[in-house]
């Protein structure tokens, strides 16, 4: 039944057009707007408030300005403030560079820390086809921090990226739509984790394994597994996850496995953007955190 009343809500309140392209946009990634995003937009602040559940009164937690050039891509995230557990903000600047094709190669970084200033640059390498092949991370004083390999198969299509920094390898594994399908983390050469994600065919995660490392079994087990649940228009409104109870607690336990639902609503304005987020926890009707998105269109 509540899930079927969390259906209607977003249903209602986002109904929006299939039939509209939603333009790729560079950098969107990097943000925290994980929504198909329309419209010639100029800027997106975002603001984060936790709820109380006992009065309903909000709190402040974060907040976000997110600015976009004509193409539509981001060229400016300022910054991420955590005032949930201190008054102490530290911001960090990323800027995003473009040549002329509209191709991004430098991620600037600026880390402002009290008096200090420290400024880290990511560039790209890109070989005669436009992919991209290559990514380095430079502190300031030249020195590199981590670097990025992107494979492709013969056809053109990204089939692997490895991420690399000091006796740390994370591998993203891709399927021909640029799903991310597979992710490994390594430690020394050791696998350390493993995630695998199902896709339903309009590009949507519907379910996803983690597997961590048993030492003393030497292999692998799973950790969580989450399934999403998603309206008609695309709009996830479920996520339910389920962990395995490490054997030895198996005695204080009736269940073998712990289980949490998530859920939230949505409003949207009228180019079927995104403009509020409510979340609600573990089988509550009570909202736990509401997203304001503010966005201004050129």
């Amino acid at each position: 039944m509540k899930r079927l009343f969390l259906i209607l809500m977003s249903v209602l309140l986002c109904s929006i057009s299939k039939s509209e392209d939603t333009p790729h946009r560079n950098g969107l990634r990097f943000t925290d707007y994980t929504f198909p995003l329309k419209g010639d937009v100029e800027q997106i602040e975002i603001l984060g408030f936790k709820i109380n559940t006992d009065n309903g009164k909000e709190y402040p937690t974060d907040t976000t300005l997110i600015k976009f050039n004509q193409n539509g891509d981001v060229t400016y995230i300022y910054p991420y403030v955590d005032l949930t557990y201190t008054d102490v903000v530290h911001p960090t600047e990323l800027y995003f560079l473009y040549n002329d094709l509209g191709y991004n190669t430098i991620i600037r970084e600026i880390q402002y820390l009290d008096e200090l200033t420290f400024v880290y640059e990511t560039r790209f390498t890109y070989n005669d086809n436009w992919q991209r092949i290559r990514g380095e991370e430079y502190r300031d004083d030249g020195q590199i921090l981590h670097t990025e390999e992107y494979t492709y198969d013969s056809q053109g299509y990204l089939t692997a990226k490895k991420y690399i920094r000091r006796n740390d390898l994370v591998i993203y594994t891709y399927d021909n739509y640029l799903n991310v399908v597979a992710i490994e983390e390594y430690y020394e050469e050791r696998l350390l984790s493993k995630t695998i994600r199902t896709y339903n065919t309009e590009g949507k995660v519907i379910q996803e394994t983690v597997y961590h490392s048993n030492r003393l079994l030497d292999e692998m087990e799973i950790y969580q597994t989450t399934t999403y649940f998603y309206d008609e228009n695309g709009f996830l409104y479920s996520r339910e996850s389920k962990s395995p109870i490490p054997e030895m607690l198996l005695k204080y336990s009736k269940d073998s496995l712990t289980e949490t639902t998530d859920s939230w609503t949505y409003k949207c304005d009228a180019y079927g953007n995104v403009i509020e987020k409510i979340s609600y926890v573990t089988d509550t009707s009570c909202p736990r955190y509401r997203t304001e998105y503010r966005i201004s269109y050129r």
